[in-house]
């Protein structure tokens, strides 16, 4: 009988140890990026619009909690950051910026794809953008458990829009 308590405790607490312990298993896939440089008429103003579309792979089976960290873009001039933190929304569905979350959460033993979003005012390289070099994006995120993924790939250039 002693035996018995002393060998289920012990698969107890290794099977919880074992969870404790555990790397999580959280993982980013890079799918494909696009960005769009606006002006005004006058050339004055510019703003950058960045889209992201982002595989998240949840490999445990509690759901975790995702949200971006960090934005990046390198340009052949230099890097471009302080770009507003991206909102975030499931794959293919056009949200409103009043609908857009800054986090989004993925189910246990799942995969999401997600679009990110995110605009820099008055970007400091506006030349760089308009060379035909594309530029390499890389997007940090973050989930509950404090775990940390970057991802990039290169950012596909989508129009100038005049205003």
């Amino acid at each position: 009988m002693a035996l018995d308590i002393v060998g289920t405790a012990t698969k107890v607490f290794g099977a919880l140890a074992q969870r404790l312990l555990r790397k999580w298993l959280f993982e980013v896939e890079f799918i494909s990026g696009k960005y769009v440089v606006s002006t005004y008429e006058r050339g004055d103003s510019p703003r950058v619009d960045v889209w992201l579309s982002i595989r998240v792979h949840n490999r445990n089976n509690s759901p975790t909690t995702v949200f971006p960290d960090r934005l990046v873009i390198t340009l052949a001039d230099g890097e471009e950051d302080c770009f507003d933190l991206p909102t975030v929304a499931p794959y293919g569905r056009l949200v409103s910026p009043f609908e857009a979350s800054r986090q989004i959460q993925v189910g246990g033993s799942s995969t999401l794809e997600l679009t990110f979003s995110s605009s820099k005012y008055f970007p400091r390289l506006p030349d760089s953008y308009l060379r035909g070099i594309p530029p390499r994006v890389t997007l940090r995120l973050a989930e509950t458990f404090g775990n940390r993924r970057e991802v990039s790939g290169m950012l596909e250039f989508g129009q100038i829009l005049k205003q």
